[in-house]
């Protein structure tokens, strides 16, 4: 899929996953649980603590070829038939 084919996503993820943790970390989320797993601050802190997290977690977590429903022409919940028309 192309995930952080270029270095400037590595940057931007890191931003993304500290801005999870603060979320995760709130009072309001942290009653439903006991810890954060998989990141800690250090982790947090340290670049290449991030790289390594950022390296192991991605992952496509979603049907990227669509889930649009196929059917015949009459078929009003159809999105396209089965040539891909509408």
């Amino acid at each position: 899929m192309g995930y952080l084919s270029d270095e400037p996503d590595y940057p931007l993820m890191a931003e993304a996953v500290r801005s999870c943790w603060e979320l995760a970390t709130t009072p309001a989320i942290l009653e439903h649980g006991t810890r954060v797993v998989m990141v800690n601050e250090q982790t947090l802190a340290s670049e290449e603590g991030m790289r390594a997290y950022i390296d192991s977690a991605i992952d496509t977590a979603f049907n990227p070829i669509g889930t649009a429903r196929m059917g015949a022409a009459d078929d009003e919940a159809a999105v396209v038939d089965q040539y891909c028309g509408i």
